[in-house]
């Protein structure tokens, strides 16, 4: 399963046919990562990046390579057909934000989270059925969140709205 986001963090509206459970089957030209700053994430990103490989995919980085941890060339938002958040549930939500229109498959890196639609140990079998067509995209419950300028905030959890509270107060 993916996330499916509007990059103003509204849900976006699926199609009839992903509202129907029909799911096209997705070439994937370029592939964004997001990674946990810390997590041990190498057998699963040595997954993605042989998959990758096979399928003639490119792979970018989102962000992340400033924090010192940078995996493969860097991209941005927009330009993949696909994202991965290599991590835990608040990498793929980091994800979500950075993500756009595009998909995003959360892996778990550690225990199995609530946001995480499979582990690191699947992660070649998981771009397979994504590839296929073979994923259901689930909508999160997402806040527009007014900043008094016009421009609305999306808050897919608390920390948007609580920055937007602390630059108010």
């Amino acid at each position: 399963a993916c996330l499916k986001l509007r990059q103003d963090g509204c849900p976006r509206r699926p199609s009839r046919r992903r509202a129907a459970g029909i799911v096209a089957a997705m070439q994937a030209r370029t592939i964004g990562v997001v990674i946990h700053p810390r997590r041990e994430i190498t057998a699963p990103l040595d997954a993605l990046k042989a998959w990758c490989d096979e399928h003639g995919a490119r792979l970018v980085q989102l962000f992340g390579a400033e924090k010192g941890r940078s995996v493969a060339e860097p991209g941005a938002p927009g330009e993949s057909d696909l994202v991965v958040a290599l991590g835990g549930d608040g990498t793929t939500l980091a994800a979500v934000n950075a993500a756009g229109d595009e998909p995003v498959l959360g892996v778990a890196c550690g225990s199995l989270g609530a946001l995480t639609a499979t582990t690191g140990d699947d992660v070649g079998a998981a771009l397979d059925r994504v590839a296929a067509g073979d994923w259901t995209p689930r909508r999160l419950p997402a806040l527009a969140v007014d900043t008094g300028d016009g421009t609305p905030l999306p808050a897919v959890n608390d920390n948007p709205t609580s920055l937007c509270s602390m630059s108010n107060a």
